[in-house]
């Protein structure tokens, strides 16, 4: 990660963790495209498909943990994040194994971090 990463909004993450999960099947339908965008502003989602495109899969995990880390998710916001994601990759009617495996080990990393939120309340 280079140091220009340092300074993610909730937005760009919750961009980038989209654009990540719309590419678990190696290519993202033009409905998950449709629905990203319908969600985040257009200059945030141009700059993080660029960021995403520069990341192999270990990168982007590392960039998803640590700003979901840095910038203090709560367990609810963790939820509904998940949820956006549930719903993207429903929204092409296509809920192929590779989203549905994604789907799972996102599940368990995000339910690492509210583990951890809750040891720290």
């Amino acid at each position: 990660m280079n140091a220009t990463n340092n300074n993610w909004t909730k937005e760009e993450l919750k961009t980038y963790i989209l654009i990540y999960s719309a590419n678990a099947d190696l290519s993202a339908s033009q409905e998950e495209i449709t629905l990203i965008k319908s969600k985040v502003d257009a200059g945030v989602c141009e700059k993080m498909n660029k960021e995403f495109a520069k990341d192999n899969d270990y990168q982007a995990l590392q960039k998803m943990l640590k700003f979901i880390e840095n910038l203090g998710y709560s367990n609810e916001e963790i939820d509904a994040l998940y949820a956006e994601i549930n719903e993207l990759f429903l929204t092409d009617n296509d809920f192929d194994i590779m989203e549905q495996n994604l789907g799972m080990g996102l599940k368990r990393l995000f339910g690492m971090i509210k583990a951890d939120n809750e040891k720290q309340e």
